[in-house]
């Protein structure tokens, strides 16, 4: 059994929609009546800028080979999200094969 389900069956079909169709909707307000917690996301271009561009784009640092040093700039931007009431962080994956995906490569 659905862990949500008693959520989903309250929700009306214009909701249903909403959430599936975008994860922009559950930073809406009228979620929260029905105890699903607000998502704020970013992404890690606008968290570092947000910091004044500190770091490199993730695909120059791939460039570096340096796992270490592309986990402390994960890490970095992990806790400016947390202090800026950001609760999900989009990253890119880990790609050698294709550098025209979103994602560190070995390719700019």
């Amino acid at each position: 059994m659905i862990q949500y389900k008693d959520i989903i069956d309250r929700l009306t079909d214009e909701q249903k929609l909403a959430l599936a169709a975008s994860l922009k909707s559950l930073a809406l307000p009228e979620f929260a009546a029905y105890g699903i917690p607000a998502l704020h996301h970013a992404g890690p271009h606008r968290l570092n800028a947000s910091m004044g561009g500190l770091f490199p784009p993730y695909g120059s640092a791939a460039n570096s080979w340096d796992d270490e040093l592309i986990g402390a700039m994960t890490g970095a931007l992990a806790r400016h999200a947390v202090q800026n009431s950001v609760n999900m962080i989009f990253t890119p994956k880990l790609s050698l094969k294709s550098p025209y995906r979103e994602g560190l490569s070995e390719d700019p």
